[in-house]
């Protein structure tokens, strides 16, 4: 999210909660980052930043779990800031949304939120501390059935001991979502599915982030194991996500497509290639969105 105190910010982030909360989804997660740059100011500035996120997200209609990100850990990278100060590094946090890692049930799912943000030797690095790991093992110990959601900030490919955790997680049914690349992309993390999406910042308030996606949010639909995701622009009474083929590719291959629109049900769905003959597609029609 990375709010601050910007009116137009503070705008943007009170529309994705309206429109979030017109979806009613059984609750959101807010995958860290949630201040602008909390690692990187006094503790009264984050402070401030802190108040301001922990007002809006009140307007939710459903409950909302948080991830610490690395924006979150506060005034590690400010020379004006005291270690000793109350408020510092995950002490904010901590004090405003309760423990940094956690897990909770719903449905047949376990869900754990991670915090892989640690400080050594007045360093950050990237990693799940050894107490952490070891509260994983004991959580997961009593969830041998049950299918996961895991949510964290940095992506696992930035931990050093992610080949570690992820052994553990490979033991169960999991698909893990992050954020921090300010990005969209699906990937294969030692067989375990790995969704990173994109801000509702977008790119740092900036405008559109690298692959061209708006401020937006991710929408998961959960059908039995199944679960598919949709990325949804803030403000965007139309999106079309094409799912596959994911890259270049030659040949004859399957099309397929997400359609999200506000205006009532979609009736017929055509592709055509180099505004050639319009090509009739199938729709599957899904909860949220339809797929073609």
């Amino acid at each position: 999210v990375h709010i601050d105190t910007e009116a137009d910010h503070i705008a943007i982030f009170e529309q994705a909660i309206d429109e979030i909360n017109n979806i009613a989804p059984a609750f959101v997660i807010a995958t860290g980052d949630l201040v602008l740059k909390g690692d990187q100011v006094t503790i009264s500035q984050a402070r401030e930043w802190f108040d301001t996120y922990s007002t809006l997200i009140q307007d939710y209609d459903m409950p909302i779990y948080n991830a610490m990100g690395n924006h979150d850990v506060v005034g590690i990278h400010c020379e004006q800031v005291d270690k000793a100060e109350s408020g510092y590094n995950e002490e904010m946090y901590r004090n405003y949304f309760g423990p940094t890692y956690y897990s909770f049930d719903w449905g047949s799912y376990h869900c754990l939120i991670l915090d892989p943000n640690e400080l050594v030797n007045g360093e950050q690095v990237y990693r799940i501390p050894d107490s952490q790991l070891e509260w994983l093992r004991q959580d997961l110990a009593h969830r041998q059935g049950e299918p996961l959601l895991v949510f964290f900030h940095e992506p696992t490919t930035s931990w050093e001991n992610r080949t570690q955790v992820l052994n553990l997680l490979r033991e169960h049914r999991a698909m893990m979502f992050s954020g921090h690349w300010h990005f969209n992309i699906l990937m294969d993390s030692y067989g375990i599915p790995e969704q990173v999406t994109g801000a509702i910042c977008g790119e740092w308030w900036l405008g559109s982030a690298a692959d061209g996606k708006p401020f937006g949010y991710r929408i998961a639909e959960v059908d039995g194991e199944a679960i598919s995701t949709f990325y949804k622009g803030i403000g965007e009474e139309r999106s079309i996500d094409i799912t596959s083929p994911a890259a270049i590719a030659n040949g004859e291959i399957a099309l397929t497509a997400q359609l999200y629109t506000e205006h009532g049900a979609i009736e017929e769905a055509y592709y055509s290639i180099d505004n050639g003959k319009a090509v009739a597609m199938q729709i599957e029609e899904g909860a949220v969105w339809d797929t073609v």
